[in-house]
């Protein structure tokens, strides 16, 4: 092509990208919520009454007195910040909203697997099974370095004890 013809040649005009999902063209004013299509989901604290109930033999539980609104795919325990999040089968992010305490640190560091517990006043309505991941420094968290360091804390605070 020559000068002559790019110059006669139509502007290009960019397209901005579509608001939602479904085609419409509405667009998100500054600081508002994109609805459904937002990729973190309002957070359980915020949402339900829940409990978090850990023990020392490598279990944990949610119990909460209302449905998530998404199915949940795995658990992230995040050891630096103690916070504790829900990653949805459709990859949204659905966090805790509340700091896990610390004196559960250790057990919530030993945890493989989550179980999500909905009740309906005094009967269990469904329940749920999911992976734990923890994660410290940003990284996926070694569980056997840190149950032999545990481990380890705990036979020299036996030890001290029985002196």
């Amino acid at each position: 092509m020559t000068a002559e013809a790019n110059a006669k040649q139509a502007p290009i005009k960019n397209k901005p990208p579509a608001a939602g999902a479904a085609g419409d063209d509405k667009k998100l004013k500054l600081f508002e919520h994109p609805g459904e299509n937002a990729p973190v989901l309002p957070s359980i604290n915020d949402s339900m009454k829940f409990d978090l109930i850990i023990n020392d033999k490598k279990k944990s539980m949610l119990i909460v007195d209302a449905p998530f609104p998404e199915i949940l795919y795995w658990a992230e325990y995040d050891l630096d910040l103690d916070e504790l999040y829900f990653v949805t089968v459709r990859g949204k992010i659905l966090p805790l909203g509340k700091k896990v305490a610390t004196m559960f640190r250790p057990f919530m560091s030993l945890a493989t697997y989550i179980t999500a517990v909905r009740m309906e006043g005094e009967k269990l309505a469904d329940n749920q099974r999911v992976p734990l991941i923890v994660r410290l420094d940003g990284a996926q968290f070694n569980r056997v370095a840190h149950a032999a360091r545990v481990g380890a804390e705990t036979d020299k605070a036996k030890q001290t004890e029985d002196a």
